[in-house]
């Protein structure tokens, strides 16, 4: 394996223990908040009790009790609470500290591979010439390969789409290529080798 492609494996790595982490996290949020408001319920239930039972005449132990089933229910509820804001706080902390080191490691991998672009971008160009395509054909080719739809296309050389579409297809009948995905492939499949796990 060569380094490149041990280094894209770290990084995708990574972002699947980050993405992991974030979904355990999650789950256990919401079922604190279910906690919580399952503890709002039964205190709203029991304060409605406790105004029936004085209207009732109860007794004051019995009163006093269920008021200290609602003074246990909001410290429980407090507690919560805070155990969610706790949780919200660090993980924001440790998705920004994530995000950050993928972020740096995309940011060292396009670095790394700056030649490797640059030497693919000219071999595209010389084949878009080969194909005698017009400056406007190559630009909307490099952009179809990048996966940009017809309507980004069109916005961001501000033309229509129907121009775009028109382009797309002069390309495809001077590359007698079929469509979109076929230009990408012609240029692509040979740098994305599959090898068979052992």
């Amino acid at each position: 394996m060569t380094k490149n492609a041990s280094q894209s494996g770290v990084l995708a790595e990574r972002y699947s223990i980050f993405m992991g982490m974030a979904d355990e996290q999650d789950i256990v949020k919401k079922e604190r908040l279910l906690a919580i408001a399952l503890l709002l319920f039964v205190i709203t239930f029991t304060i409605l009790d406790i105004f029936e039972d004085l209207q009732e005449g109860s007794t004051p132990l019995h009163v006093a009790s269920e008021i200290g089933v609602v003074g246990l229910c909001l410290i429980a509820c407090i507690y919560l609470w805070r155990r969610v804001v706790g949780a919200w706080a660090s993980n924001s902390l440790m998705l920004r500290s994530q995000l950050s080191s993928l972020r740096e490691d995309a940011q060292q991998w396009k670095t790394q591979n700056a030649a490797l672009a640059s030497g693919l971008s000219q071999a595209i160009e010389k084949q878009l010439d080969e194909w005698g395509l017009s400056n406007a054909e190559k630009e909307v080719s490099f952009a179809l390969i990048k996966g940009l739809s017809f309507k980004e296309i069109a916005v961001l050389r501000h033309t229509s789409e129907h121009t775009t579409r028109q382009q797309a297809a002069t390309i495809y009948r001077k590359s007698g290529l079929e469509g979109r995905a076929h230009l990408a492939a012609f240029f692509l499949e040979d740098l994305l080798v599959i090898t068979p796990r052992s």
